[in-house]
């Protein structure tokens, strides 16, 4: 079983679209995608028409996604928000119509996705586990994919049967595991990220708190990568969207990859 898994990326979530197209032309069909963040709503967006059309579709939407739309306001209304306890930075009326866009009429629930397997990471703040969207065909698409790009502090949390959720990206910004876990066998990678390593120490609260989480994602990436080595049954592809889309195989390897 071959499925795409996409990472969290914020506005590099277009590039995910290149790297979709250099699949389809090459004349690979996933039987599953999984998405985490901007990666959920290019899954969610994919996944309505897993095709060369579906992915030209995809980035005209990101092509004309009017950034003020998504983040409205100013520093003066995000201070405000802040100093008046809001949930977040900005409201997500914005991220939900966009995401909305890039979904067909009709197209509600994971149920109505038929041609592909989709499944949309988040993470429960109730309970701090990993939650997976996509195994139950009545859950909102919507509502999963908003809750997967939820990036703390910038859009609030999304409630959902009687949860709060919040970007896929705090669990598993890279989520191979979850697609083995799914039953897939061979594993596209589209990653947005890098290993964040430094040359210079990391001077001041911002930079430091960013450094700090890159770790954190890129430590769940090494996991993932050496537990999936260990699996003889599953090969591993990654799209680099980096430099320029390539599709490269990791060496199965027990060791930790560099």
């Amino acid at each position: 079983m071959i499925a795409f898994v996409l990472s969290g990326g914020g506005a590099r979530g277009a590039l995910e679209v290149g790297a979709l197209q250099a699949l389809v032309e090459a004349g690979i069909h996933a039987d599953m995608i999984v998405g985490t963040s901007a990666g959920a709503i290019n899954a969610a967006g994919f996944a309505t028409n897993p095709t060369a059309a579906g992915v030209q579709r995809l980035a005209a939407q990101w092509i004309h996604a009017p950034s003020g739309d998504i983040f409205p306001g100013n520093w003066f209304s995000m201070a405000r928000r802040f100093l008046t306890r809001q949930d977040s930075l900005y409201p997500n009326d914005g991220l939900r119509r966009f995401i909305e866009a890039n979904l067909p009429p009709g197209v509600n629930t994971f149920g109505d996705i038929t041609q592909i397997r989709l499944y949309i990471t988040t993470a429960n703040l109730n309970t701090s586990t990993l939650y997976l969207f996509g195994e139950d065909p009545k859950a909102n698409l919507v509502k999963a994919v908003l809750a997967s790009a939820a990036i703390p502090p910038i859009f609030p949390p999304v409630e959902y049967n009687g949860y709060q959720y919040v970007d896929g990206g705090v669990v598993a910004n890279v989520p191979i595991s979850v697609a083995v876990g799914q039953g897939a066998t061979t594993v596209y990678a589209i990653n947005l990220g890098d290993s964040g390593a430094m040359d210079d120490p990391a001077r001041g609260i911002i930079p430091i708190t960013q450094q700090a989480i890159f770790t954190l994602m890129y430590q769940q990436l090494l996991d993932d990568l050496v537990d999936v080595a260990q699996m003889p049954h599953v090969t591993l592809c990654n799209t680099s969207s980096s430099r320029r889309f390539r599709i490269t195989r990791f060496a199965t390897s027990a060791s930790r990859p560099p």
